[in-house]
């Protein structure tokens, strides 16, 4: 059994491997290792943030019992805020260092144009519609690829047959997960 250091370690050599210029590998390297920190601070605040509110709770519990706990209980209406705002401060920057990672990815990539040949409309919490596409592209006469990228929202409902901006590293015709997603062209653009 390899072990985590070895499997991050050949993770970030693969997405090395489509970097083609020393100043993208460079650029994904350290956004690697941000997204590692990032991801332990935001471990850190979600685990402080669960812990805070358990505590509260547990209090709340034990004043009902036990009185003089009741003073704790008063405390400044703006402390769960305040802990869920830490929570957020520590979990955003993960997100963006994994946004940014992605982004760099593909910075050496082809961005070529295809059209949607399939789409699967799911339901978030919110009730905003999230689609997953199906893409074909022609690159040359005889090469044509296909792709899929899943968890899009637009505002305005793709077609079958609407054509789909995106990047890619290879020229794999069925490497269905190598795509950048950029936008659905509109009639205007």
């Amino acid at each position: 059994m390899r072990s985590t250091v070895e499997t991050m370690t050949g993770d970030i050599e693969r997405l090395l491997a489509y970097a083609k210029t020393p100043r993208t590998r460079a650029r994904i390297r350290r956004l690697v290792r941000w997204k590692r920190v990032f991801r332990v601070l935001a471990i850190l605040g979600v685990s402080s943030f669960v812990l805070a509110y358990a505590g509260i709770l547990l209090v709340g519990i034990a004043s009902i019992f036990f009185q003089p706990l009741s003073v704790v209980m008063d405390a400044p209406w703006w402390v769960p805020l305040a802990a869920m705002g830490v929570a957020s401060a520590c979990v955003a920057p993960w997100g963006v260092a994994a946004h940014r990672l992605e982004v760099a990815l593909y910075a050496d990539g082809t961005e070529s144009r295809g059209i949607i040949t399939e789409i699967v409309v799911g339901e978030d919490s919110e009730q905003q519609p999230r689609y997953s596409l199906s893409v074909t592209a022609e690159l040359s006469h005889d090469a044509r690829i296909h792709r899929f990228v899943g968890g899009i929202y637009e505002p305005a409902a793709p077609k079958v047959g609407q054509v789909v901006r995106f990047r890619h590293n290879t020229r794999d015709p069925d490497d269905l997960h190598d795509i950048l997603f950029i936008e659905v062209v509109t009639e205007n653009t």
